[in-house]
Formats: structure tokens, sequence, C-alpha cells
């Protein structure tokens, strides 16, 4: 199977996820859903401690992949499909090692969502779900995690 095929069949078929991506660990894009675009930089003005502003590159995927590994908030904050998020702490999954995150839209016309990220031993996955759509945090981090678990479980 494809990873398209993965983000198509195990993610958004369920219904439970809007968009979804597989990144490498490095943070190199395997595969994304057609409407998340995490691969193309693009430019935001990042504020300083001394209120100025400072444009800052984002390339999203490789951004995520770093967050995922070490649980810190990026300078530029945490966006997934040039939407930004309130980063979470990790909660580990003791049977499988795989670190989730649920992290929290900061809006931006988006409406109420949010996104999980998991990260397995060499890949992370993102599924974002919004309650426009009826979707919810918990059925979407159940789906991410068993996407990774089954990853986790195959040697990803």
């Amino acid at each position: 199977m494809s990873w398209d095929a993965y983000v198509t069949t195990q993610l958004l078929e369920t219904g439970a996820v809007a968009e979804g991506a597989i990144l490498g660990e490095d943070g190199t894009l395997w595969a994304a859903s057609s409407g998340l675009d995490v691969a193309t930089p693009y430019t935001v003005n990042v504020t300083q401690e001394d209120g100025s502003e400072q444009p800052t590159e984002v390339l999203e995927c490789s951004l995520i992949a770093d967050y995922a590994r070490s649980g810190e908030r990026p300078a530029a904050g945490l966006r997934i499909g040039k939407s930004k998020y309130l980063a979470g702490r990790a909660a580990t999954d003791q049977d499988t090692g795989i670190l989730q995150y649920n992290v929290v839209s900061l809006g931006g016309g988006a409406g109420k969502g949010g996104a999980t990220i998991c990260k397995t031993a060499t890949a992370v996955i993102i599924g974002v779900w919004r309650e426009a759509e009826g979707q919810n945090q918990a059925d979407c981090g159940l789906t991410v995690f068993k996407l990774a678990a089954y990853l986790a479980a195959n040697g990803m």
C-alpha cells in the first residue's frame, strides 16, 4: 500500500480526520491529503521579546517533526496547513512507546478544531479535526494512534 493510500483509507475515510499527513521522522513528506500543504515554505512575522516582529521562514513538515521529537514549541509557533495551533504536552503509550500530542487550533477563521500528532520510531502521523465537520479530538486521536500503532508494529 502506498503512503497516500494510508492517508486516504486509514485517516480520511474513517470520517474522524479532515486532513492528514505522514512524515518521516526527519521531516520529509511521505504523503498528505490534497487539502493539506505542509511542504511548501512560507514566511510569517514572529513577535520578538522586545515586541518587534521578525520575518521567519516556516517549513511546516520540518517544524512538526522537530516538535514531535522534542516536544518543544517551534519559535514560529506550531503550524499545520498555515493555521496556528496551541502546542500540547506529549503522552507516551506504555505498550507501544508512541508519543501522542493533541493540539488545539487557534482559529484564524478555521473554527473550532485541532490536530493529533503521533510519532513512531521513524514516522510522524498528523490528523486534523474540525468540529464543523462533525469531528472531535477523541475520535481523531484514536484514529491517528491506530495508524501509528500499526506502523510501529510493522517496524516503522
